[in-house]
């Protein structure tokens, strides 16, 4: 059986002094990849997996490895850090733009994966200087800690959770405020207990087109939020605003676990 495994080193960063790093990454995928085969092809049960993922992730980031590449990591920590920077107001590397409450602002339609995605990183990032002993990130003259980098991911967290200009919640289901209108088939469709007749495709439009709440709620969904002046629109026709995500919500489930494991 041939298997395709897509293969960063690939890219362009092939032979330059990412190269190191890319090597991780692309053992790392393989592995990662490779395990979904080891179950329906091998048997392999849940106790056989649990033992194929740590043997091979500690061989992939063996200390070996890692001490003989450690200039390399070094300058991708620098490069690291510069992002980091980036997003801190002040810096002299600062880039990114903040609505006027105070929401990371990338693009206008679903810009809340940005800022999902974004948080979880900066509280890898900061989970990472922990346990590598470095506690600051350098930018320029001026040092931040991490726990000033978890307070930014902190504050982008709140954000979406209601603590922001309109009090709105913009994960469903949570708090007094949410969307009720979200571009979602399942949600603004009725429940087969309350119709039980079929809805053909084209019948399923008067329902889009409702001005009604939707009648199930896509409970711990989270839409794509507010516009660049931190204005929303809860209406099921404006997607870039209200249509829900999974590349939206899974960083968010990052981000959540690290606060509720740090309360």
């Amino acid at each position: 059986m041939m298997m395709f495994i897509p293969s960063i080193g690939n890219l362009a960063f092939q032979g330059t002094r990412f190269s190191p790093f890319i090597k991780v990454l692309n053992l790392t995928m393989i592995i990662a990849i490779s395990i979904p085969f080891f179950i329906i092809f091998c048997n392999y049960d849940k106790g056989n997996i649990a033992m194929l993922i740590k043997e091979n992730f500690a061989w992939v980031w063996r200390q070996e490895f890692l001490e003989e590449n450690s200039e390399e990591f070094k300058l991708y920590k620098a490069h690291s850090d510069n992002f980091i920077c980036s997003l801190i107001s002040g810096t002299p590397g600062f880039q990114a733009i903040y609505t006027p409450g105070g929401l990371l602002y990338k693009g206008s339609s679903s810009n809340l994966q940005y800022v999902t995605t974004t948080s979880f990183l900066l509280l890898t990032y900061a989970k990472y200087l922990n346990s590598n002993g470095e506690n600051v990130v350098s930018c320029g003259t001026t040092t931040f800690t991490r726990h000033n980098i978890i307070s930014l991911a902190k504050k982008q967290v709140d954000y979406i959770l209601g603590n922001n200009p309109t009090n709105m919640s913009y994960m469903v289901g949570f708090g007094d405020k949410y969307p009720k209108h979200i571009h979602h088939r399942g949600s603004s469709m009725p429940s087969i207990h309350n119709q039980t007749h079929k809805i053909s495709c084209n019948d399923g439009f008067q329902y889009f087109h409702s001005g009604s709440p939707n009648p199930n709620d896509l409970v711990g969904t989270i839409v794509g939020g507010p516009d660049s002046n931190d204005n929303f629109s809860d209406d099921r026709n404006n997607y870039q605003q209200s249509e829900p995500a999974t590349y939206i919500n899974a960083p968010f489930v990052g981000a959540l676990a690290f606060f509720s494991s740090k309360p």
